[in-house]
């Protein structure tokens, strides 16, 4: 009765807002089925499709949100973040060929538990990206422990809270999510690298790179300049 009680009692907890996001106008329409996937799963308080591509006529049955910046992903999720209702966000990637619901339940699962505050699913980018971002951790030298295991500035699938959106770059809000849950809990953050969405950057590549180095760069700035990281 006790395991019944517990399981019953995390099911109805499992409340997220879930956040879509894409610059292709042909995913809109796919983030409805895995929507409707997901919901057999966990509880959905809200959920919307954040969408930073052309606006050409894009419809939609969840609720679309158009971000200030064309193109930009991290712009998207981050304003993704400010619509939340719920405490928990999950993030997801609409083209991603690497989602399942599982993926999900088990980031949700964790941190419920409190295993971890912050769950990262399947690199997504250019193998450009890759290398660049593994550049930047480098140049960054101690303060690139704190970006975990992440081997990608973009993850196709995030669950965190929502307090931890706070900054973003043009590309990406997942480096700043790590740094800000590793400054305030030392509850770990949890990333799965085995699914890789490889994604031609194009000429954003170079642009995604740079920028990502100079935010992270200011953003770090202060914490050096006080030495214990907090």
């Amino acid at each position: 009765m006790y395991f019944y009680n517990l399981f019953k009692r995390r099911d109805y907890a499992t409340v997220v807002t879930v956040v879509f996001h894409t610059m292709r106008s042909s995913d809109i329409k796919r983030a409805t089925g895995l929507l409707s996937k997901l919901r057999r799963r966990v509880g959905v308080l809200d959920a919307y499709i954040v969408y930073y591509g052309e606006r050409t006529g894009v419809a939609s049955s969840i609720p679309l949100h158009y971000p200030e910046e064309l193109y930009s992903r991290g712009s998207a999720l981050y304003d993704g973040g400010r619509l939340a209702s719920s405490s928990i966000v999950v993030f997801i990637d609409a083209g991603s060929k690497c989602f399942t619901p599982d993926n999900v339940v088990d980031a949700v699962d964790s941190i419920l538990t409190g295993e971890a505050i912050t769950y990262m699913s399947a690199p997504s980018g250019s193998q450009g990206l890759f290398t660049g971002f593994k550049s930047i951790t480098r140049e960054l030298g101690g303060e690139s422990t704190r970006l975990g295991l992440m081997s990608s500035p973009a993850y196709s699938i995030v669950v965190t809270l929502a307090k931890y959106v706070k900054r973003y770059s043009f590309w990406s809000i997942e480096p700043f999510i790590a740094l800000n849950a590793t400054n305030t809990s030392g509850k770990a953050i949890r990333v799965n690298n085995e699914c890789i969405d490889l994604v031609d950057l194009g000429w954003l590549e170079p642009l995604i790179i740079a920028d990502l180095r100079s935010r992270l760069v200011r953003y770090l700035q202060p914490v050096s300049e006080m030495g214990d990281g907090t």
